[in-house]
């Protein structure tokens, strides 16, 4: 009785501390017999966890989750059916399902040293800059942009995806002290880790990218360690900014006494990247896991993120300022927020203007990715049938003009073929970014070769696969 009674006491406490809030989880069959990702929706928390183990979210006791069983529902292919299973689980349940999780894990960054040393990255300069002009310092755009692209493009182009930080330290704590531009730090598809958070790595003994730790924030001001104990002896450290929220100011801390030295933005040509919302980087639980950022360390090279959510539309305005620049590699990803009528009339003019300002820059057209639920939907397969008939017929045309170096990629295998690559049926979970990356690398790194050729090409290893890096002749 006592252990019971312990129990039960313990679980009241809990239920205490975490709200009852829920999450609900769909998965249907599809026409092959196979379990596929539905829906999730949720209320009141932004989970930072995409995926969860509904059988073992099962097995937690009836107060913290519940199973409506299996329900029949229409589907959209006429009179057939198909079974739907159910599952609402509260926060805990659904922290518990997933295993043990570190108490060190949920919480924000912790207090720093009284002798911490600060260094104001606006000082040596930000990575992933396209403009020196801007309105900001870690803004995306010029200044004189506002007015001339879509108001909707101009407001996600103050917010600092695709921007990070190098510097080198012998300390052994790192610390961050930032103040963000919004007060909205999460987003119910999204953590605040991704939306808002400041995403840390370091290069292991091996010369290979090692992530260390990333700030959590609860408020616009955001100051703590990030992270301490390291190692003796100096490191090579690379931090990404947040995706879905602006930056003010951003000062990384060293111990008094430490050496910091600052790393000037990479001077090479960077791989520019024009989208949607996956590309600015939806629904990354990391900024450093947005599928540019993975591209950028596998191929060790400069990206510019010039992704904008639900307003990735080749608007003249944008392509006017794409063309100011000068890349290694365009790479165009703006199928999910164009209809076939629009792709249609947008992409040969804007290949043709990126191509009258850089003639040997190549450029890539990537096909939109699949809806997860795809199988299950047939207007989803229809609208993705459409616009890649549209952007294939474009680049056909293209290249029946005597247009060179356009380059496409299919999309049907962007996110992976298992439908477990998303957080919102849509949107690449962390999961879905590293495949996302995996499609991009193979495309990418000749043409990197091609348009420098005075680059000797070498392997090297990113995790457990071997990729290509440059190194001067």
């Amino acid at each position: 009785m006592g252990v019971i009674a312990a129990r039960r006491r313990f679980l009241k406490r809990a239920a205490k501390v975490t709200p009852p809030t829920t999450h609900r989880t769909q998965v249907a069959r599809d026409n092959h017999g196979h379990v596929r990702y539905f829906g999730v929706t949720s209320r009141g928390y932004a989970a930072s966890v995409h995926r969860f183990n509904s059988t073992a979210a099962a097995k937690v006791p009836g107060r913290y989750a519940r199973s409506s069983g299996l329900e029949s529902v229409p589907s959209n292919t006429g009179d057939d059916r198909i079974m739907i299973r159910q599952t609402v689980i509260t926060r805990r349940a659904l922290l518990q399902s997933l295993g043990s999780v570190s108490a060190a894990t949920l919480l924000p960054v912790r207090a720093t040293a009284a002798d911490t040393a600060w260094h104001d990255a606006s000082k040596w300069g930000v990575e992933g800059r396209g403009w020196s002009d801007t309105e900001r310092f870690y803004d995306r755009f010029p200044a004189r942009a506002k007015g001339s692209v879509p108001e909707s493009v101009w407001n996600l182009s103050r917010q600092s995806a695709g921007l990070c930080v190098r510097f080198k330290t012998d300390s052994p704590a790192i610390s961050l002290r930032m103040d963000l531009l919004s007060v909205s730090l999460g987003m119910p598809h999204m953590p605040p880790t991704g939306v808002s958070g400041f995403d840390l790595y370091a290069r292991d003994p091996r010369g290979r990218w090692q992530w260390a730790h990333q700030a959590m924030p609860t408020a616009q001001h955001v100051e703590g360690l990030l992270i301490g104990g390291l190692a003796p002896g100096m490191k090579e450290f690379v931090g990404y900014l947040p995706l879905y929220n602006g930056v003010v100011k951003l000062e990384i801390g060293v111990e008094g006494g430490a050496i910091f030295e600052p790393i000037a933005p990479d001077s090479r040509r960077p791989i520019v990247f024009y989208g949607t919302s996956i590309c600015q980087g939806a629904c990354a639980s990391r900024p450093g896991i947005a599928y540019t950022a993975i591209v950028g360390r596998m191929l060790e090279q400069p990206v510019i993120n010039l992704g904008f959510s639900g307003s990735g539309r080749m608007d003249n305005g944008v392509v006017d300022l794409l063309a100011e620049l000068d890349p290694s590699i365009y790479v165009i990803d703006c199928l999910p927020n164009m209809d076939a009528a629009l792709v249609q009339e947008r992409t040969e003019p804007l290949v043709r203007k990126l191509r009258a300002a850089h003639p040997s820059t190549p450029i890539l057209l990537v096909e939109d990715r699949t809806f997860a639920q795809a199988p299950l939907v047939p207007g989803f397969k229809k609208a993705h049938r459409e616009r890649r008939a549209e952007l294939a017929g474009a680049h056909r045309r293209l290249q029946a003009a005597g247009m060179e170096k356009v380059h496409y990629l299919k999309g049907d295998r962007l996110l992976g073929t298992d439908s477990e690559g998303t957080t919102d049926g849509s949107h690449p979970n962390d999961l879905g970014m590293m495949r996302y990356a995996e499609a991009l690398r193979p495309v990418l790194a000749p043409l990197l070769r091609s348009s420098r050729p005075h680059i000797l090409w070498a392997g090297f290893a990113f995790g457990r696969e071997k990729y290509g890096t440059c190194r001067p002749a």
